[in-house]
């Protein structure tokens, strides 16, 4: 991967974890619960929301569900 891709990803992933913590905390959702929803650990979920993991289409899947997301107003939520 080149780096310009690389930090094109890093950046989708600070977008992408930024807007899950914003969606949890509004929903009043502790990443403890939100990560048991998800099927994924805690300790994952806080990479994911500090960009510092990135993860995979289904566990996104399995996130934007416990928060009651679609996937595509997930992204349009992104996009703003």
């Amino acid at each position: 991967m080149s780096r310009r891709n690389h930090k094109r990803n890093k950046v989708l992933c600070r977008h992408v974890g930024k807007k899950i913590k914003e969606l949890r905390t509004k929903a009043n959702i502790s990443q403890e619960i939100l990560a048991f929803e998800a099927k994924i650990s805690s300790a994952y979920l806080g990479n994911i929301e500090r960009a510092e993991s990135d993860m995979t289409l289904s566990t996104a899947l399995n996130v934007f569900k416990a928060l009651n997301v679609k996937m595509s107003e997930f992204f349009k939520l992104i996009e703003r």
